[in-house]
């Protein structure tokens, strides 16, 4: 529980913080969704972020489960079959016995063009209402998903929003690194083969 709540939320925002210096217009629109809270006695009180500010950053979470998207923490799950299954490949049926270990590749299915257009593109729209609607939920995972579905999901999304809404708030992220300049490596989790090179500038508030 420590190994899961820490580091995949510790690795998202190192994930996050890049996306938001290399997208800058993203970036700011989440500070503007930020600064709203902020100047909002009923959401910010007493010097802190209150818990009923956290629901009105919408955009804020789209930037974060679009992040998630592109690169998902656990990028890949082990399951035992307990019973045989049955799937359409290619327009035929392929049967796998039950006892089987497969391995379910978070990180290519959302990726796919078959469910994201442009998946390389970082796009926080595809998680407006209207547009997961049109997708079946199992298409993103980085939570997992059913009964074996990661228990602090909420949790996380509320830690990861009062972190990057106070980083938001006081620093703009600029990078000097692009996309190809670190390699991701399949650890235990998704890991860039070195840190990502930001620069925090301070506002004038």
């Amino acid at each position: 529980m420590l190994f899961g709540g820490h580091e995949t939320t510790a690795t998202t925002i190192h994930f996050f913080c890049f996306m938001m210096a290399l997208y800058p217009e993203y970036q700011e629109l989440c500070r503007k969704e930020i600064d709203e809270a902020f100047d909002n006695p009923l959401q910010y009180s007493n010097g802190t972020l209150t818990y009923d500010a956290l629901p009105n950053l919408k955009y804020v979470e789209r930037c974060l489960l679009e992040t998630l998207r592109l690169y998902p923490s656990g990028f890949a799950f082990m399951r035992n079959l307990k019973k045989n299954l049955i799937f359409d490949y290619e327009g035929k049926n392929v049967e796998v016995p039950s006892g089987t270990h497969i391995i379910i590749g978070a990180f290519a299915i959302q990726r796919s063009e078959k469910y994201y257009p442009n998946p390389e593109v970082f796009d926080p729209d595809r998680f407006l209402p209207e547009e997961c609607a049109k997708r079946n939920p199992y298409t993103y995972l980085p939570f997992s998903a059913g009964p074996r579905g990661c228990i602090g999901y909420k949790f996380g999304m509320n830690e990861m929003k009062t972190i990057v809404a106070y980083m938001l708030r006081n620093f703009e992220l600029t990078t000097t690194d692009k996309l190809n300049d670190v390699t991701l490596l399949p650890n235990i989790t998704l890991t860039p083969e070195r840190g990502y090179n930001f620069r925090f500038n301070k506002r004038s508030l």
